[in-house]
């Protein structure tokens, strides 16, 4: 009996040891199993990486690659940080810049979903600052013809300029004599913008501005919140966006990546970044980033509206912000006069098939950092690149598109 029983015990030991012992086996397994597609030429992709590096264009960049709903691809080159020799991680928070527009598109669309807002609703019933505005004209302010509208704003439209280095026009220049973006919150900013007039009549011309940073006032203006308070609420914390800031944390400074210029010019240091401080939230172009938590944003429009069975937007949003919103004609990219490349609520819209580099229907956007997103609905694909290069560079980008589409053959066959 006593033998028996050291046997019982002897065999509950062994039992607990190897489910103890499995069970790593089997999440190792699923990890595996999950990841199991890659990127048939991934070796392509990193040696046009490292020769970017190596030529010293960048300091770094971090890609992720989703296909069919799986990471593909999710790797880190070169360095954060060049002086303290700080490696690039695939966790390294980056100065998304406009990579910003597209996230203040959609919280823009969630006022439209509710019914708080109109997309043809004039601007000024919401900020009446921006009431009577001139338009300059062959070196005259004549009245504007039409009124911006909502979505003026999104498509950009309105009118309005950008300046700092992004548009040569004469209200280019106006604004940068006094800008509308340097100032402490967006309250200041439309106060400024309404000193300044329009560059065309609204709804008319697609001309890149800083549309969506009033955009930005406009949601805190409709919904009595902050701006960072909104999207923590309705997008960050929905999509656990954990690392999406308008303030970088003093306890993440260790993961922000130093921005370089030409020849690795230190730009800004990780450790000096303004980013810790308080600024105005810039709809427009303020926020932080990870490439994890921009694929969770992409997968939401990928999948019109639905994250994890939660529906956070009418699917039928996110068709009208995929779609091309500009008036015929207009276009951000023209090829002998047609346009070969729209703009819907907040993003480009490929309208024709680019072979390698894109396929009708896509979208995205880019950061003047050098940092891009790009979604192909065809392809069920979600690119991210994350790198910090000033001036802005589409190297990264037009050198790994075709790469990949190249690498995804085998599995589009299916």
């Amino acid at each position: 009996m006593k033998h028996l029983a050291q046997l019982l015990t002897c065999f509950i030991q062994n039992s607990i040891m190897i489910k103890s012992f499995l069970l790593p086996l089997i999440i190792i397994f699923s990890v595996v199993s999950t990841n199991a597609q890659k990127l048939n030429n991934e070796s392509a992709a990193d040696n046009f990486i490292k020769d970017q590096i190596n030529q010293k264009k960048i300091a770094g960049a971090v890609i992720m690659i989703s296909h069919k709903g799986e990471t593909i691809m999710h790797k880190a080159y070169g360095q954060q940080d060049i002086d303290d020799k700080l490696k690039m991680e695939t966790s390294s928070i980056f100065r998304i810049y406009s990579m910003t527009k597209p996230i203040t598109s959609l919280a823009t669309m969630m006022l439209v979903d509710w019914d708080s807002i109109a997309l043809d609703d004039p601007i000024e019933m919401y900020i009446s600052e921006l009431k009577n505005l001139m338009v300059l004209e062959k070196n005259e302010l004549v009245k504007s013809e039409n009124k911006i509208t909502v979505r003026d704003l999104l498509r950009h439209t309105s009118g309005f300029a950008y300046g700092i280095g992004l548009g040569s026009s004469k209200v280019d220049k106006l604004y940068d004599k006094n800008h509308p973006l340097f100032v402490s919150n967006n309250d200041q900013m439309v106060q400024r913008l309404s000193e300044l007039p329009l560059q065309s009549n609204p709804g008319e011309k697609y001309n890149y501005s800083i549309s969506v940073d009033v955009l930005g006032c406009l949601i805190e203006r409709v919904s009595g919140m902050k701006l960072s308070e909104f999207f923590n609420k309705n997008i960050f914390e929905p999509l656990e966006m954990n690392d999406t800031h308008f303030k970088l944390p003093a306890s993440k400074v260790n993961r922000f990546c130093s921005y370089y210029e030409n020849n690795l010019k230190l730009k800004e240091s990780y450790k000096t970044t303004h980013y810790t401080k308080d600024r105005r939230q810039s709809g427009g172009g303020g926020l932080v980033s990870t490439s994890s938590d921009y694929l969770k944003f992409c997968k939401l429009l990928l999948n019109n509206g639905i994250y994890n069975n939660d529906t956070l937007i009418n699917p039928s949003i996110i068709t009208e912000m995929t779609s091309n919103q500009l008036p015929k004609g207009e276009g951000v990219y023209k090829v002998n006069g047609d346009v070969g490349i729209g703009f819907g609520l907040g993003f480009m819209i490929y309208l024709k098939e680019w072979g390698k580099h894109g396929h009708k229907g896509d979208f995205g956007w880019n950061g003047i950092g050098s940092a891009h997103f790009y979604i192909s609905p065809k392809d069920n694909l979600i690119v991210i690149i994350m790198s910090q290069k000033a001036p802005y560079s589409n190297t990264l980008v037009n050198g790994l598109k075709p790469i990949i589409f190249e690498g995804l053959k085998p599995y589009n066959k299916n």
